[in-house]
């Protein structure tokens, strides 16, 4: 569990719980997923949400959507914002709750204000302490 889908810290809870889903998976859905991801680049369609406020969300220890990807995924969205967890896997709404949680909130908000509020995001980076987080605005 450590190696392919978590970082650190690693919590025995949130391992248990994803043993639990993969052990109650057919294994069919297994097989389809993997011979699926082995061919998936959809990079082109994701000019469908241009200006629609993004975020994409990748943990440096992301085995199965390592950075560089993650970075692809959010070149090809006009203003769409990277949001980079030190030392997290691939599952972040169970090692990085508190992100996670913030980052949607924000959507949210920025959802309820309306499409002006939403515009266009200046390129930035920052660094937060708990969880530590960069996040980057790509611009295409």
């Amino acid at each position: 569990m450590q190696r392919f889908l978590f970082g650190h810290p690693l919590r025995q809870r949130d391992a248990g719980l994803v043993v639990d889903q993969i052990i109650n998976c057919p294994p069919a859905t297994m097989r389809g997923f993997y011979e699926d991801f082995m061919h998936h680049d959809r990079a082109a369609a994701l000019a469908a949400y241009d200006d629609i406020p993004t975020r994409v969300l990748v943990g440096t220890r992301d085995l199965l959507t390592p950075l560089h990807h993650a970075r692809k995924i959010a070149a090809h969205v006009r203003g769409a914002r990277l949001v980079v967890a030190e030392d997290a896997g691939h599952m972040l709404p169970l090692e990085r709750h508190e992100l996670v949680t913030h980052e949607l909130v924000e959507l949210v908000e920025l959802a309820l204000e309306g499409p002006a509020a939403a515009g266009p995001e200046a390129d930035v980076l920052v660094e937060e302490s708990a969880p530590a987080a960069q996040e980057l605005t790509a611009s295409r």
